[in-house]
């Protein structure tokens, strides 16, 4: 992770504020965080990683429509910059959860869609990684009811575990 003495010690304050139930205050650290690296090219990944860990704040909040917005300027981001499909992946199953979570669930159909692929084809998720991923989006189908889309997921699942 990049280090920089005022944007770490943000980050840090804020995840603390996280772990401890404090999410306004983390939201508040998180945002300074970036207003830190903001404008700085140099250190633009640092404003990624910020960004990505408010859009985790927002959704966690259930603010969702900020989340998504913050989780696409990431995906732009590692898509621009051709960084791993790694990253590209585990925003693609953030905004999977945030449609979800959201009723959005065509758009969660087409995202998840997409986010398996990439998982199915690159080397950079690991086994073990895509099964979170999957686990996670399952419990989301089955909390909002979903059978159908559950039964998908949890064939997939099936499949991964089975290897």
């Amino acid at each position: 992770m990049i280090t920089n003495g005022v944007w770490s010690a943000y980050v840090e304050l804020g995840a603390t504020a996280y772990k401890n139930g404090h999410l306004d205050v983390a939201e508040m650290m998180l945002k300074a965080a970036m207003r830190e690296k903001h404008g700085r090219q140099s250190d633009l990944e640092g404003v990624v990683i910020t960004i990505e860990a408010l859009a985790d704040q927002f959704a966690m909040l259930g603010q969702y429509a900020k989340a998504e917005k913050l989780y696409k300027r990431a995906r732009t981001y590692y898509l621009r910059k051709q960084k791993s499909d790694e990253h590209a992946c585990r925003l693609l199953y953030k905004l999977t959860e945030v449609f979800i979570s959201s009723d959005r669930f065509a758009m969660a159909r087409r995202t998840f869609a997409q986010a398996y692929l990439l998982a199915k084809k690159t080397r950079d998720v690991s086994l073990e990684e895509h099964k979170q991923y999957l686990s996670k989006v399952l419990r989301l189908w089955k909390r909002k009811g979903r059978v159908i889309e559950a039964m998908s997921v949890h064939a997939e699942l099936e499949n991964l575990n089975a290897r």
